[in-house]
C-alpha cells in the first residue's frame, strides 16, 4: 500500500504543479514579452487593463508578482518602463523623467544580457521607440533621431523575417505615421538614410496590430483614433493638423502627429499650452467611427 500511495500522492502534486505553472497553447513559436506560461499571461493581461484605465499602482502590484515568475523578468522590466514613460509624459517633469531613464536602463540591460531571439529583437525595438518618445518630448532632437532610426531598423527586419509576429506592426505602424509625419527637412534626413514611410502604411499596419495582436491591439486603437481625429488619410487635411501642431510644438519638431497629439495634450492638462483644435472644427467627432469602436478614447471630446 505504501509505493502506490506515495506514486498516487506524487501524481497529485506533479499535476498541481503543472497546472500552476501551465504552458501557454497558443500558437506562438515566438511568445510576445518570452511569457511561457499562462500564469504570466494572465497577469499581463491584468496588467494591459490596468494600463488601459490608468491604475498605475494596481499594474505595478501585478508586476511585482511577474517579477518573481521564471519567465517574467523581462516583461515586467518592459512594463514597469512603459508606466514611467507614461507618467513622465503626463506630468513633463524632470523628476518624472529620470524615473523614466532609470527604469529604461534596468530594462536594457536585462535585454542585452538574454540570448538572441526573436522576442528579444522585439523588445530591443521596444526598448528604442521608448526612448524615442521621450527625447522627443524632451526637445532632445539628436537622440530621438538615432533611436527613432535604430527602432525603425529593428522593427523593419523582425516583419521581413517573421511577418506572423503580430506585436511587431503595433508600434512599426505608429513609428512609420510619425516618419511621414515629421517636418519635410527631417523626413529627408531620414531618406538619407534608407528610411521612407508614408501615413498609409502606418495606418495599415495599425488596422494588422488592432485586429490581430494580443498586446498591441489598445495601442493601435488608439493611434487611430487620433489619425481619424484629423482626417490624416486626406493629405490636405494631413498637412493643415501638422502645420497646427508645430505650431505649438516648435521646439520638438521630432513629434510626428500622434506624438505630437500626445504631448499638445498633456500639455494641455498642465495648462502650458493653448488649445489649438478651434482650426480643425468638429474633427473630435471623428472618433465616433468605427476605427475607435470598443475602444475608450483617453482624450476629451472638447476639442
Amino acid at each position: 500500500m505504501g509505493r502506490p500511495f506515495f506514486l498516487l500522492s506524487f501524481f497529485l502534486i506533479w499535476a498541481m504543479i503543472q497546472s500552476a505553472e501551465a504552458p501557454m497553447t497558443e500558437a506562438f513559436d515566438h511568445p510576445p514579452f518570452l511569457l511561457t506560461t499562462s500564469g504570466s499571461v494572465r497577469l499581463i493581461d491584468i496588467v494591459q487593463s490596468d494600463l488601459e484605465s490608468k491604475q498605475y499602482d494596481d499594474a505595478r502590484e501585478s508586476l511585482r508578482a511577474l517579477r518573481k515568475r521564471n519567465d517574467g523578468m523581462i516583461a515586467a522590466a518592459y512594463y514597469r518602463t512603459d508606466i514611467a514613460l507614461r507618467e513622465a509624459i503626463d506630468a513633463g517633469t524632470e523628476e518624472k523623467y529620470q524615473a523614466f531613464f532609470k527604469e529604461s536602463d534596468h530594462f536594457r540591460r536585462l535585454v542585452r544580457k538574454a540570448p538572441m531571439s526573436v522576442g528579444i529583437d522585439y523588445l530591443r525595438g521596444e526598448s528604442e521607440r521608448q526612448l524615442f518618445i521621450v527625447h522627443a518630448a524632451r526637445g532632445e532632437n539628436l537622440r530621438a533621431i538615432f533611436a527613432l532610426r535604430t527602432s525603425l531598423v529593428i522593427f523593419e527586419k523582425l516583419i521581413d523575417r517573421h511577418p506572423e509576429y503580430t506585436e511587431s506592426y503595433g508600434s512599426l505602424g505608429l513609428l512609420h505615421v510619425t516618419l511621414a509625419t515629421l517636418p519635410a527637412n527631417h523626413r529627408k534626413v531620414f531618406a538619407v538614410l534608407g528610411l521612407k514611410a508614408t501615413v498609409q502604411q502606418g495606418i495599415i499596419e495599425l488596422n494588422q496590430a488592432a485586429s490581430s495582436s494580443r498586446y498591441a491591439a489598445s495601442g493601435a486603437r488608439e493611434a487611430l483614433a487620433i489619425l481619424s481625429r484629423y482626417e490624416v488619410s486626406e493629405s490636405a487635411h494631413a498637412e493643415l493638423a501638422m502645420s497646427t501642431l508645430r505650431d505649438t510644438q516648435a521646439d520638438r519638431p521630432m513629434a510626428g502627429i500622434i506624438l505630437g497629439d500626445i504631448l499638445r495634450r498633456s500639455s494641455r492638462s498642465r495648462q502650458v499650452a493653448p488649445p489649438v483644435m478651434s482650426i480643425l472644427p468638429d474633427q473630435h467627432l471623428l472618433l465616433s467611427g468605427n476605427v475607435s469602436e470598443g475602444f475608450q478614447a483617453i482624450y476629451s471630446s472638447d476639442g
